[in-house]
């Protein structure tokens, strides 16, 4: 089984929870550091120093299932390095309707477009699942980054990954059956959760997946039928993980683990 835990790291943050809203803190609060433990990759890989150059301007937010972090067409106004939880990119298809271009856990970071130079986000991105963030400004990371090449190497390694998720995830879209894209949308969301329980409903999986709930079902009960999965009301249970990427035919790959290879290193 591939369920790489993310590294952790003792940090010096200042950590504030906050549920909703894009307002700051007061400067006072911000430069309150407490000693915290981080599961965020990215955050996890940067030294001391880099580290620095942002801890201040860190904010610990708590995140509410469908909460969304990124508004298409609207300026990015923070970047969240996600402790907790699922995020998935969505982008409207030629009907109107959302479909999942890309997968984010605590192996990544949301609102990469701010820190490559764009000013609005091309997409929305919202909660797949409750969780957790640290949120820093938009552009107190951008400083960070032009500051320290360290620092800008881990969050380009970071963006490489993602964007090679989204590229096989075209690639599988355009190519793999439907029960192989599904196959291949759990053991995403697997990797990015504790335990073996998966909520979401097939509505959910339907509409990230761009394709009708019926047939989700179809292919979620052929899963099932072979022990690889157990369906509950609004939840799926991953029964054996080896016959689940089996399943998958070669859906899924390196890009699409948790966390991707080339980002943790020894």
């Amino acid at each position: 089984m591939y369920r790489t835990e993310a590294r952790s790291s003792a940090l010096r943050l200042g950590v504030t929870t906050r549920t909703e809203g894009p307002s700051l803190l007061s400067q006072a609060q911000l430069e309150t550091p407490a000693r915290v433990i981080t599961q965020n990759a990215v955050l996890a890989e940067l030294g001391e120093d880099d580290l620095a150059l942002i801890a201040p301007y860190l904010q610990l937010v708590e995140l509410a299932r469908e909460q969304r972090l990124e508004r298409r067409g609207r300026p990015l106004e923070y970047v969240h390095f996600i402790e907790r939880g699922i995020a998935c990119g969505i982008s409207d298809d030629l009907g109107g309707h959302g479909v999942e271009i890309g997968m984010i856990g605590r192996e990544g970071v949301v609102g990469i477009q701010a820190l490559l130079g764009g000013g609005c986000s091309p997409h929305d991105v919202q909660m797949l699942t409750p969780g957790a963030a640290r949120r820093a400004p938009a552009a107190r990371v951008r400083e960070a980054m032009d500051d320290s090449a360290s620092f800008r190497r881990a969050i380009c390694s970071y963006v490489h990954n993602f964007l090679l998720q989204v590229m096989r995830a075209a690639q599988v879209n355009a190519r793999a059956t439907l029960e192989s894209r599904l196959a291949r949308w759990l053991l995403m969301m697997h990797d990015r959760v504790e335990g073996d329980e998966l909520h979401v409903t097939h509505d959910k999986l339907a509409s990230m997946l761009g394709v009708r709930r019926a047939g989700v079902s179809v292919a979620a009960k052929k899963l099932e039928r072979s022990g690889v999965i157990l369906l509950h009301r609004g939840a799926i249970m991953i029964q054996d993980r080896n016959a689940l990427e089996e399943n998958a035919h070669g859906a899924y790959g390196r890009a699409d683990r948790n966390p991707p290879e080339t980002i943790l290193r020894a």
